[in-house]
């Protein structure tokens, strides 16, 4: 997989319908498409199966609302150790400008479960 691959895939899932809906609910500073969370959960999840997770936290554009989230999709997957979760979680927070990104990705960081002690 590669930058080039994503963004068509992007292209291809753009919704306009959806776009405009989500438009009046969710206020951003970023262009929104109308690529619905389930493809985009699904794509972050292909994009970390195939080795390219890192690669594209570090290359992967953030111009639009839904690359956003799919950059936080894939941070919430890729695991590693605390430090190394923790890291990719801090580099992803200024993005966060709207409650669907916080809630949708923040809900998705799984991995955290592993990290705390148990009772």
């Amino acid at each position: 997989m590669n930058i080039e691959e994503v963004e068509a895939e992007l292209a291809e899932n753009a919704d306009a319908g959806y776009r405009d809906f989500s438009g009046k609910l969710t206020p951003t500073q970023y262009p929104m498409t109308g690529v619905r969370i389930p493809i985009l959960r699904k794509l972050a999840a292909r994009i970390v199966k195939s080795g390219f997770g890192e690669t594209y936290l570090q290359e992967g554009k953030r111009d639009t609302h839904e690359q956003i989230m799919l950059a936080g999709f894939v941070t919430a997957a890729l695991g590693g150790t605390p430090d190394e979760y923790l890291r990719r979680l801090d580099a992803f927070m200024p993005y966060i400008d709207n409650w669907a990104v916080c809630d949708c990705v923040l809900s998705s960081c799984k991995a955290v479960k592993k990290f705390l002690p148990t009772a």
